[in-house]
């Protein structure tokens, strides 16, 4: 068979390198290695794995840095993974045919991107259930995939481009080799890490992005990219639509950017803007599921109901089950007088995802609108025994109170007491319906 090297970039990435390095164990022949600065044990780790390891500066640029390690390779074939990674245990059995077709320059395979969260997306990408296939992920409820190229040829001519976002695709196209797409996996644990190395993360790739498109101004995918990173996980759509006006400008037709652009007028309000930027992104052939999604919360928010209700209703014909769009569509049937359905769908969301507050209040408000106060009420309870706090318990009693049953409002007061006894919103409550309910005594007296 062909010879298969293992090529890496590390710094400090010791709490998941002895895991990476194990998943190609008996794959592939070489590992190389280079470190760009790690004081955590990772080069005594990559060495006990018989790693060849030697030190780079780090340049804010990780096609060099990438670059620097292929320039060791030996083998024909590479296989480049990051320390929060592992390669799929069916390689060992697919790679023999994969690394032997002729004409093939390299190949497009799957990235497994698992998340804390049983419903989110990776770039357009929607979560799907956890499938159990890497043990490692077992917590994981969901993964959401991405496709890069990180199986290919050890061609002199075949190296990285781009500091961030780096690719070795191009340089294989123009060789004129083939790249099919594979369905062996890379297993990517990143997301699962913990807030402050996410927000240390984000903020170096925003400082990279940022270079890049100074570098590469006549590239259309870097603006997107750079409009990406602000808007999420930074907020900053502004900036963002600033950004993709010069993608959209270089290209058209770029689905990504008119469906992004949906998204970030949606946070900015804009909802007008929005539906036009993700109706130009439907025709561009953007990913149905994620971008009817965003044009059904844009049509609700204009108000145009039954419009909203139908694009949540494609995008649970694309996607299936997702509790966040079954409540989105529930609240909308409710303002379109469809209120048993509307109502049975909320409570579903909500028995699949208790603890998600927007669930309870969009059904709190659904029977508010609805106007069923004794269904309202009870889900208010619900919520505060679930989500507990102050203002859920507070909200509970209000509803209570509106329909003058003052001793259970009294009640649900002097439970959230309980729990938060130093909460001066509740003891204030607490006081005011008691002088209620003595008032009422008084008069009934």
């Amino acid at each position: 068979m062909p010879t298969l090297g293992l090529s890496m970039i590390v710094k400090n990435g010791a709490k998941s390198l002895r895991s990476c390095l194990e998943s190609v164990r008996g794959v592939v022949s070489e590992i190389v290695i280079a470190d760009t600065g790690s004081t955590d044990g990772s080069l005594e780790i990559a060495r006990e794995s018989g790693a060849v390891v030697f030190s780079i500066p780090w340049e804010n640029d990780f096609a060099r840095a990438r670059n620097a390690a292929l320039e060791k390779m030996t083998t024909r074939w590479v296989l480049v993974l990051d320390a929060d990674e592992e390669l799929d245990a069916r390689a060992r059995h697919s790679l023999p045919k994969l690394l032997r077709a002729p004409k093939v320059g390299g190949y497009i395979m799957p990235v497994r991107n698992y998340l804390p969260l049983r419903h989110g997306s990776v770039n357009g990408s929607r979560a799907v259930a956890n499938d159990g296939r890497n043990p490692r992920a077992a917590d994981a409820p969901s993964y959401a995939e991405h496709t890069v190229v990180r199986l290919f040829r050890n061609h002199p001519q075949v190296r990285f481009s781009g500091c961030i976002h780096e690719a070795v695709g191009p340089q294989i196209a123009a060789l004129g080799l083939a790249m099919p797409q594979i369905s062996l996996c890379i297993h990517h644990f990143g997301y699962l890490a913990s807030k402050a190395d996410h927000e240390k993360k984000a903020e170096l790739y925003l400082q990279l992005l940022r270079a890049k498109v100074e570098q590469q101004p006549a590239n259309p995918l870097a603006w997107m990219e750079l409009a990406h990173q602000l808007h999420e996980p930074f907020h900053r759509n502004q900036e963002a639509l600033e950004c993709l006006d010069r993608a959209l400008a270089l290209d058209p037709h770029l689905a990504g950017a008119w469906f992004l652009a949906g998204s970030a007028f949606l946070e900015l309000q804009r909802d007008q803007e929005a539906l036009v930027a993700l109706d130009r992104a439907a025709l561009e052939g953007a990913l149905p599921a994620e971008n009817e999604h965003a044009r059904g919360d844009a049509l609700h928010n204009l108000g145009r109901f039954p419009e909203a209700r139908d694009a949540y209703r494609r995008v649970l014909e694309v996607a299936g089950d997702d509790p966040q769009v079954e409540s989105k569509l529930g609240y909308t049937e409710v303002r379109i007088g469809e209120i048993d359905s509307g109502l049975a769908r909320m409570r579903s969301a909500i028995i699949a995802m208790p603890c998600a507050a927007e669930f309870h209040e969009r059904l709190i408000k659904s029977c508010l609108v609805a106007n069923r106060m004794e269904e309202a009420a009870l889900a208010a309870e619900q919520f505060a025994e679930i989500v507990r706090h102050p203002k859920t318990y507070l909200r509970a009693a209000a509803i209570r109170a509106s329909m003058q049953q003052h001793s259970q409002a009294h009640s649900l007061i002097l439970r959230g007491l309980e729990t938060f006894p130093e909460s001066a919103e509740l003891r204030c409550a607490a006081a005011e319906l008691a002088l209620q309910a003595h008032a009422g005594a008084a008069a009934r007296g």
